[in-house]
């Protein structure tokens, strides 16, 4: 009898009670939760290093990369048709209606008010200066931007400075190694002192290469500026026949327009009267420019629908890397603007109504020297043929080309 007593007492020692099982099972479940969390933060700084660089060939010396700041809008659930297509593709989902919110630009008053000020010829848009080395044993190129030097002046009403700028830098032709200096503000002589490394540059690579230089005035309300660029062939520097330092003082040249004459955008429209809006379908473009030194566009369309030259509401279309003639298939539903809450149709008469709307077109390069660098727009009104067409459908697709003018 005893030995069992103390058998059961043994056994009574060795037994972990309920409470303090859980107690350890949520214990290890926190401490689970937190590892992970630890890991996945890591993980995205990672990711965000990783994606500040332009190309995993080049290292900056000292400054990290500013990225540009676009303009946010609200999201706005709309209705989309079945996409049109062109013969012999296939079709997109198109992107939601977003409508737009009226914003304003410090930096596009200010270009308005310096060429009041300014005294300088359009075509002197100042200089840039740089420094090149080459190592041929490790196949090391050394960029240094230096300094620019008398860059159109941007003044405010009171007469201060306001032009901010910076550089941006990419090797041609294979358009990969890219980088970026930092804004300098309130001058017209910035000096970055910036040096970017690229790697694994071989002789025979460099004497084929072109450096392209283009210097941007910053805009965190709107698009960002090309004050000026520049294109310069590194066999002009010969460096892979010497290793010594290379400086070099190069004119800025205003951005010339690359929209061809014969640049075109086919749009099929169609106006439902029942529910109330207006389809209209990016098709394809055909005869896009191809852009000096860059090579083929990466293009992608912006349509705005404009209530009596306002813009109310917009949507785009994908991207189409590398392509003068892209083919796009995408389609958007446009609802006709309410007014004080009301159909604008019950207001006025659907002649009325569809004679105070329009359509403008913006066609965009994608990987331009500016982040989304318009090529040029086309406005479909009310007196066209198409808009004529559209309204006389009874709610079938109309298509038509229309020319892409430049801005």
């Amino acid at each position: 009898m005893g030995a069992t007593s103390r058998f059961k007492a043994e056994g009574s020692r060795h037994t972990i009670p309920l409470e303090a099982q859980l107690l350890a099972a949520s214990c290890g479940f926190v401490a689970l939760v937190l590892a992970s969390a630890i890991f996945i933060a890591i993980r995205r700084q990672r990711e965000r290093r990783t994606s500040r660089d332009f190309s995993p060939l080049i290292k900056n010396g000292s400054v990290k990369p500013s990225y540009f700041k676009g303009e946010r809008l609200s999201d706005h659930s709309g209705h989309s048709m079945s996409p049109i297509q062109s013969p012999g593709s296939g079709s997109s989902a198109s992107p939601q209606c977003t409508p737009m919110t009226p914003y304003s630009s410090f930096a596009t008053q200010d270009v308005l008010i310096a060429n009041k000020h300014s005294n300088n010829n359009d075509d002197d848009r100042g200089s840039i200066s740089l420094s090149m080395n080459y190592d041929r044993h490790s196949n090391i190129l050394q960029l240094s931007i230096l300094a620019c030097h008398n860059l159109p002046n941007l003044v405010n009403e009171v007469g201060q400075c306001t032009l901010n700028s910076y550089v941006k830098l990419r090797i041609l032709p294979d358009n990969q190694h890219r980088v970026k200096t930092r804004v300098l503000r309130g001058t017209q002589n910035p000096f970055y002192d910036e040096q970017f490394t690229l790697y694994n540059i071989t002789p025979v690579k460099l004497d084929s290469f072109s450096i392209h230089l283009a210097v941007l005035a910053s805009d965190p309300y709107s698009r960002d500026v090309v004050l000026g660029e520049v294109f310069y062939s590194l066999r002009d520097a010969n460096l892979s026949k010497s290793s010594d330092k290379q400086n070099v003082d190069l004119k800025l040249s205003p951005r010339p327009s690359y929209i061809d004459v014969n640049s075109q955008v086919l749009v099929s429209m169609a106006y439902n009267s029942h529910s109330n809006n207006i389809n209209l379908a990016i098709l394809k473009m055909k005869d896009l420019p191809t852009f000096n030194g860059v090579g083929q566009i990466d293009a992608y369309a912006k349509v705005y629908l404009l209530l009596d030259g306002q813009r109310v509401a917009k949507q785009k279309s994908h991207v189409k890397k590398k392509s003068v003639e892209p083919v796009f298939n995408e389609s958007f539903s446009f609802d006709i603007p309410s007014i004080n809450g009301q159909s604008a149709n019950r207001l006025k008469s659907t002649e009325e109504m569809l004679s105070s709307l329009s359509f403008e077109v913006l066609v965009l390069n994608h990987d331009g020297v500016t982040r989304n660098e318009i090529v040029g727009q086309c406005f479909i009104l009310p007196r066209s043929e198409h808009w004529k067409a559209m309204v006389e459908s009874n709610g079938q697709q109309v298509a038509e080309w229309h020319k892409i003018n430049s801005i």
